[in-house]
């Protein structure tokens, strides 16, 4: 079994409102070299599926809660973290690696010199089987909004901890999945990489 990471806990107050966090929020695509803390990463997992209520519920919206995605983080230089490919847990806060070493270069083989740019990327897979078992033929639908809360937290996220990165989508989500070694039932939809600004 995996070692299961836990993450630093998540704050629950910012240095900007919302309403200036989406006035600020602008996609970018330069970074930094510095290494992303920790704490950094914990924030934007946390706003993307992190649990916020009772009975499990999320910080994002999921038709009748039943969670259709599955965050990945890839890391490449982030403080206390081995390079690697790690799956976010929600319950627990936490992370468990599923893959060794910096993928960031390869990934650039997916069309977009970008994702070995940041320090880290944020993957976001659709969890196809199960959206397809609960939604049927709406289940493209009900997995594509959710998707889009998920990836505008994180955006909204990396804004208020004066991050920089950019919600990508233009590569091939079968080489990928085969790449980050996702399950065969999940698709990536957003590779988001983040990193400090330049």
């Amino acid at each position: 079994m995996a070692d299961v990471i836990k993450l630093p806990a998540a704050k629950s107050k910012g240095k900007l409102s919302l309403e200036e966090a989406i006035q600020a929020r602008r996609s970018i695509r330069t970074y930094s070299n510095a290494p992303l803390k920790l704490q950094d990463v914990s924030q934007l997992l946390w706003a993307a599926q992190g649990i916020t209520g009772p009975n499990g519920l999320r910080t994002a919206p999921s038709p009748i809660a039943v969670y259709l995605v599955q965050v990945y983080l890839v890391a490449g230089n982030v403080e206390g973290l081995k390079p690697g490919v790690y799956s976010y847990k929600p319950q627990g806060h936490s992370l468990e690696q599923s893959r060794e070493g910096d993928l960031r270069q390869q990934l650039v083989g997916l069309g977009q010199e970008v994702f070995s740019s940041g320090a880290a990327l944020l993957v976001i897979a659709s969890l196809d089987e199960k959206a397809s078992k609960t939604f049927g033929s709406y289940a493209v639908r009900a997995s594509s909004l959710e998707i889009g809360h998920v990836a505008q937290n994180i955006a909204l996220q990396g804004t208020v901890l004066d991050l920089g990165l950019v919600t990508a989508t233009g590569f091939d989500g079968d080489k990928a999945r085969s790449l980050l070694g996702l399950p065969p039932n999940e698709t990536p939809v957003y590779l988001i990489p983040v990193g400090k600004k330049a």
